[in-house]
């Protein structure tokens, strides 16, 4: 049964209201329950860490909720894009870009995965610290890019990954009143901005038409080759600029959380070490190896459980509804929280502590909505199947031949923007392995 809502106090109404971090929304839902109805004058805010709840939101009443006006105010830049489409226009957009993302075109990309990795190790030297923040960072955009354009485009990489997250940190400043102010005002912050814009939509054009006529089998040519009306220029655009950013967003901020929590817990390293060797035997890593990655593919369950990449989730009620005993008024904004969702010790025991091994065999016995890394019902993420094969090639071609080293005076906060990222950067000392099949 779904718990009754709670309505806390004016002062941590407030506060909760202006400070939706990761970290106070975990304490609310501790404090205060797994319900939580916020009203400040007419505005209505309802946060929901309760399963059960958030299942009936993203997907048993879907159709009562739309994204909102962050969403909207997206629409300024990302368009068409199936990140800030909704109903029948979102349904079509989904079947041509699941039908480009289908598992055998991951399949087709994934040893250029490998050996971007590969190349990228080998620009490490033995012993020094890298930026492992940045580096995978680049290493996302690189491997969407090519995923969208063919292997042979050519792109400055560390250029269009800046460009991405000035574009992140736009998405970033929400829908409010004030943000929808400040946009209107001259500031020399915008005008940088409509800059980038500027930047990113002659590159994306610019490699579309480069590209158009290509033999690869490519995310690009599965849209030109689908025939349907709805793919357009300004479609084919908008699509590719957000599959650019939650390629970036989703694979690299995972991937950097996996080698930190890795480098922090030597003896899950020196585990993932033992499984590489195994099967591998000092062999490239390709497709057909993941399923005997079970211990990895474990770690990274437990990576997206304690550091989902998609931290947040936000609808906004469009009609009045009834979620269990909490009354939804029409208007009313409802926040969901995968990172609170995602430490609840009903589920998790010991949710803040590291332990892959908590998905061995079935995994934890947790309800529907209780881990949601991907997000759920129709609007799940499409790129689900390219994250996972990316983020189990790269960390088994670099950790086969590195081990990765956590600073001891190194502090890790978040900063929680498009993604949940660390707030300044990670990094990591690198060392060659000295013991390894071969």
């Amino acid at each position: 049964m779904t718990p009754r809502p709670q309505r806390p106090p004016l002062i941590r109404r407030m506060r909760l209201a202006i400070r939706r971090t990761p970290e106070a929304l975990l304490a609310a839902a501790r404090e205060q329950g797994h319900i939580i109805q916020l009203g400040i004058g007419p505005k209505r805010l309802v946060i929901l860490s309760e399963p059960a709840a958030v299942e009936q939101v993203l997907r048993v009443q879907h159709g009562r909720f739309t994204k909102g006006k962050a969403h909207t105010r997206a629409r300024g830049w990302l368009g068409q894009g199936i990140l800030v489409s909704e109903g029948d226009e979102h349904h079509r957009q989904r079947r041509l870009l699941v039908r480009a993302l289908a598992p055998q075109r991951v399949a087709a990309h994934s040893d250029a995965m490998v050996r971007r990795a590969e190349q990228l190790a080998e620009r490490w030297q033995d012993g020094e610290t890298r930026d492992i923040w940045q580096d995978m960072l680049h290493l996302a955009v690189a491997n969407i890019a090519a995923a969208i354009w063919g292997e042979d485009v050519d792109v400055d990489i560390p250029m269009l990954s800046d460009a991405l997250e000035q574009l992140a940190t736009w998405l970033n400043q929400g829908g409010s009143p004030l943000v929808a102010l400040r946009d209107r005002l001259p500031l020399p912050e915008h005008r940088a901005t409509q800059r980038v814009r500027a930047w990113l939509d002659a590159l994306i054009d610019t490699l579309t038409e480069r590209h158009r006529h290509s033999q690869a089998d490519t995310i690009l040519s599965s849209l030109l080759q689908s025939g349907d009306p709805l793919v357009t220029p300004s479609f084919i655009h908008d699509q590719l600029l957000t599959l650019l950013l939650g390629g970036r967003e989703t694979s690299g901020t995972a991937l950097t959380w996996t080698w930190h929590l890795i480098a922090s817990h030597t003896e899950i390293q020196a585990q993932i070490h033992a499984e590489l060797d195994r099967a591998l035997a000092g062999r490239t890593p390709t497709m057909a190896d993941i399923e005997h990655m079970p211990y990895l593919e474990n770690v990274i369950r437990e990576v997206l459980r304690m550091y989902p990449p998609a931290w947040s989730t936000v609808r906004r009620a469009h009609e009045s509804c009834r979620i269990g005993e909490t009354h939804i008024p029409a208007g009313a904004v409802v926040v969901m929280s995968q990172y609170v969702l995602h430490r609840d010790p009903r589920w998790f025991a010991q949710p803040d502590q590291f332990q892959p091994e908590r998905w061995d065999g079935d995994g934890p016995a947790c309800p529907k909505g209780a881990y949601i890394p991907f997000g759920m019902g129709p609007r799940r993420c499409i790129g689900e199947g390219f994250a996972w094969a990316e983020i189990m090639l790269t960390i088994a071609a670099i950790a086969q031949r590195w081990h990765l080293e956590a600073l001891p005076d190194q502090r890790i906060t978040l900063r929680p923007s498009t993604s949940l990222q660390p707030a300044h950067g990670i990094t990591l000392r690198v060392a060659r392995r000295s013991q390894r099949t071969v």
